[in-house]
């Protein structure tokens, strides 16, 4: 549930502001996805934790960035619910092109969170 703010000139925020990563996460669970599919990494940590954290939410951690869309696809095709992938940056979103055209050429409804690099990352 996304919480209202008002700010006025002479109040303070009588509640702290989400973060981003748990506005997302909340908005997901609002248009109903509850279940995702995740290969973590520091680009994409915050939002599947915060996601999962969230009640009702089922969380399936897989060890290749493929597995991600292609265990969402068959999530789609089961459930006719549409399917979470998430990876991280770099590397991990190329990985996802070997599954990602079989879920495309089938029209299946599918949101792919990829994580970006930290802002500050050295490599």
């Amino acid at each position: 549930m996304l919480v209202a703010y008002q700010i006025t000139s002479q109040s303070k925020c009588t509640a702290p502001m989400p973060k981003l990563y748990e506005a997302l996460a909340e908005a997901f669970l609002a248009e109903g996805v509850d279940t995702q599919f995740v290969l973590m990494g520091d680009g994409n940590m915050h939002w599947s934790t915060a996601f999962a954290k969230l009640p009702g939410v089922h969380t399936v951690h897989v060890r290749h960035e493929h597995a991600t869309v292609a265990a969402a696809t068959a999530y789609n095709v089961a459930t006719n619910k549409v399917a979470v992938a998430s990876v991280t940056c770099g590397p991990g979103v190329t990985q996802l092109m070997t599954a990602l055209p079989a879920a495309v050429r089938a029209r299946l409804p599918m949101v792919v969170f990829a994580g970006e690099s930290p802002i500050n990352a050295i490599f």
